[in-house]
C-alpha cells in the first residue's frame, strides 16, 4: 500500500494511475489531515506533498514522528527548496523528489522505501528480542530510562537504593550490548517499550 498525500487531484491521479500500472495498490488524500485521521498508518511508504494548505509536509513529518509511525516518507516537491529538503531528511524522509517527477526516479524511491521497512522490521524483531531477554528489574529501569528519568527517580519509583539501581543498569548495559544509557534507549525504542510513568 502507497499512501499519496496531495492537495493536486491532477498529480494524485496521475501518481495513483502509474503506481496501479506498476502493480502497487494505492490511497489517495486531499491533505495531511484527512490522511493522519483516516489511514491506518501501515504501508510500503507514503508520497507526501511538501506545500499543502493547513498541514505542511513537514508537519505531517512532525506528527508521523510524534506518534512513532514507521512508514517511510518521500517528499514530493514542485518547489526547489535546500532547506526544506535537510528539514525533510533530518525528520526521517526516505527521498526528496522534485515535481514534475520522472517515473523512473520515483519508482526506485519507492524500492529504497521498501527496503527501509523491512531493515525497521528486522531491527524492531532484533531488538524486541533483546528486551525479552531482560530481567524484570532491568526492564523496569530501561522503562525508567526511556522517560528520561535520573536514577535516583527511578530507584524511588522501584523502591531500590540509587547504589543498587546502578549496579542493574549495569547488567542491563551488558545484556543489551551496549555501553551507554543513549545505546540502551535506542534499543528500548526500536523495540517499542513503554516509559515508566511513575
Amino acid at each position: 500500500m502507497i499512501h499519496i498525500v496531495d492537495d493536486d487531484a491532477h498529480v494524485r491521479d496521475s501518481t495513483t494511475f502509474l503506481l496501479r500500472s506498476r502493480g502497487y495498490a494505492t490511497e489517495s488524500y486531499s491533505d495531511g489531515r484527512a490522511f493522519l485521521e483516516e489511514s491506518t498508518l501501515e504501508g510500503e511508504c507514503v508520497l507526501l506533498d511538501l506545500r499543502m494548505p493547513e498541514m505542511s509536509g513537514l508537519e505531517v513529518q512532525e506528527a508521523l514522528s510524534s506518534r512513532n509511525v514507521d512508514l517511510p516518507v518521500i517528499i514530493l516537491s514542485g518547489h526547489g527548496d535546500a532547506g526544506s529538503a535537510i528539514e525533510a531528511m533530518r525528520l526521517g524522509a526516505v527521498a526528496y523528489i522534485e515535481k514534475p517527477y520522472l517515473e523512473d526516479d520515483l519508482v526506485a524511491a519507492i524500492a529504497r522505501a521498501s527496503a527501509f521497512s523491512a531493515h525497521r522490521a528486522n531491527v524492531r524483531d532484533e531488538a524486541a528480542a533483546q528486551v525479552a531477554g531482560l530481567s524484570i528489574r532491568e526492564r523496569e529501569i530501561l522503562q525508567g530510562l526511556l522517560a528520561g528519568h535520573s536514577i535516583k527517580r527511578i530507584a524511588h519509583a522501584i523502591d531500590l537504593s540509587p547504589g543498587v539501581v546502578e549496579m542493574h543498569r549495569d547488567d542491563l548495559f551488558d545484556a543489551l550490548g551496549v555501553s551507554s544509557i543513549a545505546g540502551a534507549v535506542g534499543i528500548g525504542f526500536d523495540a517499542q517499550l513503554e516509559p515508566h510513568a511513575g
